[in-house]
């Protein structure tokens, strides 16, 4: 009697078996669920846009302008009811353009062609349709 319980406690076999097809079932509904997260997510799309930022000699205002990347040394300036739009500082700028749903992505600095310095803000913009690009900016070719 005592030979066939010890036979019994050690045939593991059955519970093991069960173990591993509730786990392999518990794996399967984890992977399911998490493929179907992924199918059902939309893909984020960003416009980016590069603000060149710098000020005029014996001035407080800041003149921006801005490259979309539309054509090569094709810049744009804000305007505002139709007059050139100029800014009392750069954080004025970022709140006019934060506004507008456009994000501080990088900040670098540079020196133009007379060894002034440039600071140039990467902003980018989460979009759906490239119409919401230039939604709520007026803007001109730059003459500079």
């Amino acid at each position: 009697m005592v030979l066939s319980y010890q036979k019994n406690c050690l045939n593991l076999q059955p519970c093991i078996n069960f173990i591993m097809s509730v786990m392999k079932r518990i794996l399967l509904i984890c992977l399911l669920a998490v493929a179907a997260t992924g199918a059902f997510a939309q893909s984020e799309q960003y416009a980016y846009c590069v603000a060149q930022c710098f000020g005029k000699a014996f001035s407080t205002k800041y003149t921006i302008t801005l490259d979309f990347s539309e054509k090569a040394s094709k810049r744009k300036q804000i305007y505002e009811d139709g007059k050139k739009k100029q800014f009392d500082s750069t954080g004025a700028f970022l709140n006019y353009m934060g506004r507008r749903g456009w994000d501080v992505a990088a900040v670098y600095t540079d020196r133009d062609f007379k060894q002034q310095l440039v600071l140039y803000f990467v902003l980018k913009k989460k979009i759906s349709d490239e119409k919401q690009v230039m939604e709520g900016l007026e803007t001109q070719d730059s003459e500079e």
